[in-house]
């Protein structure tokens, strides 16, 4: 699926919180904090990258939004991981279906700067 269908397949889930209009408002803004460094992270085809680079990337913007070091982001004093990013919404209240999404675009090849957005904006 194309990366413009992800928040459409969150909808339902973001609709019944009435989040949607904030989830993108939010990801607009994560998507153009994020383009510098996304331009300095090794990518795969069709401009994607792996897990560990999402994670160093939403552990970046996160840090730089809101002072905020995400558990599930942070590489522990290590080097970055390949662990999935979208670990993070097994922490947060309505989690599984939502992490369900993003794990599916990672396993697919990785996620664009948008699907990162998107992750960001759902998070917070």
């Amino acid at each position: 699926a194309a990366s413009g269908d992800l928040l459409h397949e969150l909808g339902r889930a973001l609709d019944a919180a009435g989040g949607r209009r904030s989830v993108e408002a939010s990801a607009q803004a994560f998507e153009e904090a994020m383009l510098p460094t996304f331009r300095t992270l090794p990518r795969l085809p069709g401009d994607r990258v792996d897990a560990g680079a999402a994670r160093y990337l939403l552990y970046r913007a996160f840090l730089a939004r809101h002072n905020w070091a995400v558990l599930g982001f942070e590489s522990g004093g290590n080097a970055w991981n390949s662990s999935s990013p979208a670990s993070v919404f097994g922490q947060a209240q309505a989690g599984e279906g939502l992490g369900a999404a993003f794990e599916e675009r990672l396993a697919g090849g990785g996620l664009t700067l948008r699907e990162c957005a998107v992750l960001a904006g759902t998070l917070e």
